[in-house]
């Protein structure tokens, strides 16, 4: 009795974390090339349900946030009937994403720009701000420069304070590629130009 065997390689679905992970912060993770490829049957899912993960079959990433501190695992999944297999990784998650601010914003006094202020005090791999301003349309923010934390503040050279009012928002920009929520915008204190809402 002679019975034909064929022999198939699972798929690769392994994936890399960073070392350092925020919580209540999106996290962007590339998949495999061949998981990518795959046209259905796979995904990637979390052992806690709070654990918000996105990914779109066909995509080379998947966004996943958690909610706050801890250790989770995180899986990649494939439940094909020929080449089904999983990959699993336990994350801990060890610090939260902090909430960007605007300390104050002044007048700089040799350029009469506007500066916009921060605290430097964050957790270490966090070590830019992405700064936006307010455009023609009121609420509607443009990334304008992204320094470093330890900055503290940045003057707006294109601001002329003494002609036009702005609004500015920041944002955290970690090293692992996690952004915190936009700050609240900030004004300085004397008018305000209306701004037509479109």
């Amino acid at each position: 009795i002679k019975s034909a065997i064929t022999v198939v390689k699972p798929m690769d679905l392994t994936f890399s974390v960073p070392e350092k992970v925020f919580a209540n912060a999106p996290l962007t993770i590339e998949v495999s090339d061949e998981m990518a490829k795959a046209t259905r049957n796979v995904g990637v899912r979390s052992d806690n349900s709070k654990v918000k993960v996105e990914y779109v079959t066909g995509s080379k990433t998947a966004v996943v946030t958690f909610p706050t501190t801890g250790t989770y695992t995180l899986e990649a999944y494939c439940e094909d009937n020929i080449k089904g297999n999983s990959y699993s990784q336990t994350i801990k998650v060890a610090e939260e994403m902090p909430k960007a601010k605007i300390e104050k914003v002044t007048t700089d006094g040799k350029t009469g720009s506007y500066v916009i202020n921060w605290s430097t005090a964050v957790p270490a791999g966090i070590n830019e701000v992405v700064i936006s301003k307010e455009g023609e349309s009121l609420d509607a923010f443009n990334v304008i420069d992204t320094v470093l934390v330890s900055d503290g503040r940045y003057v707006d050279l294109s601001s002329n304070a003494a002609v036009m009012s702005d609004r500015y928002r920041i944002q955290l920009l970690a090293d692992n590629g996690q952004t915190s929520k936009q700050s609240d915008a900030h004004k300085p204190l004397h008018v305000m130009l209306s701004k037509a809402a479109k």
